[in-house]
């Protein structure tokens, strides 16, 4: 039986064919894995909130709430929101998104809980921080007057002076490193009434960060 063997022309073509292929095929295959981190990044968002509504229940509708640098230090009593709704989640890979290539170590809220060290996600610290309330103390859920507009949590990453969105938005929000637009040029937010939405980066000014802002 006779075999005619690839001349090396057909074997050319055939690698052609399968370049083009590959090339049609990959933008397809990309897609859909950046899609399906958007997703679970979605879903560990929804469960972030689900824990934080959980908390609320328990604590008289306040969130977590962390603390800032004093003159004698870091007021070693209060501790992060993360660190708060663990007993909530119960699964520190929720912290972490599947499309955040180097989750941060926010090592200033490492002083409490040396082991949970990866974090995608930043906190409001308009509503987590005491210190952002001339009474002193946190406010209740209820009394926020614009919950389907205010931010909670978001892509990003809290940085070693103890601040996440005051100073990233909106003036600075394309300079700074603390949102972290990993889903196309998105970032996934979870919103103060519990929903998660997909913001552009064009749209976050109309974002509050400030939960008493007009």
């Amino acid at each position: 039986m006779d075999r005619r063997a690839f001349t090396l022309i057909e074997l050319l073509v055939v690698i052609a064919v399968i370049a083009i292929l590959a090339a049609l095929v990959m933008p397809a295959v990309l897609s859909a894995m950046q899609q399906a981190g958007t997703t679970t990044c979605k879903s560990n968002l929804h469960q972030i909130g689900a824990a934080s509504q959980l908390y609320s229940n328990q604590y008289a509708q306040f969130f977590p709430v962390y603390g800032d640098w004093y003159p004698n230090g870091y007021e070693a009593r209060l501790i992060s929101p993360p660190w708060a709704l663990l007993p909530f989640t119960r699964d520190r890979k929720l912290y972490v998104c599947a499309a955040d290539a180097t989750p941060g170590d926010p090592w200033w809220w490492n002083l409490n809980h040396f082991d949970l060290t990866e974090l995608s996600y930043m906190w409001n610290e308009h509503i987590m921080t005491i210190d952002n309330f001339p009474s002193g103390r946190a406010r209740p859920i209820s009394t926020y007057p614009k919950p389907q507009k205010t931010g909670l949590v978001s892509d990003g990453w809290a940085m070693p002076n103890g601040w996440t969105w005051k100073t990233a938005m909106p003036y600075e929000m394309f300079t700074s490193s603390r949102i972290d637009f990993d889903h196309g040029g998105k970032v996934n937010m979870l919103f103060l009434d519990s929903s998660v939405r997909i913001i552009p980066q064009v749209d976050l000014p109309g974002i509050l960060s400030d939960p008493l802002a007009d």
